[in-house]
């Protein structure tokens, strides 16, 4: 997350908003530092890890991912 917000930082980017479904408090507050804004729907106080918070949280294999990056590089204003 860092290192996306320090990207979008050298790009200029005019607003940054961190915006995840559940992590822990401390991380929340460590990036108030860095982005805008932090928007966190479940902040915890003692935290595990993110799949302990959803029914399905399958595993995204490199393939995918790599796939999903190269279709997002054709949308126009994206990538």
């Amino acid at each position: 997350m860092r290192a996306a917000i320090l990207a979008l930082r050298q790009q200029h980017s005019s607003r940054i908003v961190v915006a995840v479904s559940v992590a822990p408090a401390t991380t929340c507050e460590s990036l108030r530092d860095e982005a805008d804004e932090v928007v966190c729907i479940c902040k915890l106080q003692r935290f595990g890890s993110v799949s302990e918070y959803y029914q399905n949280f399958s595993q995204v294999s490199d393939n995918e991912v790599t796939d999903l990056l190269r279709r997002a590089a054709l949308i126009p204003g994206v990538g």
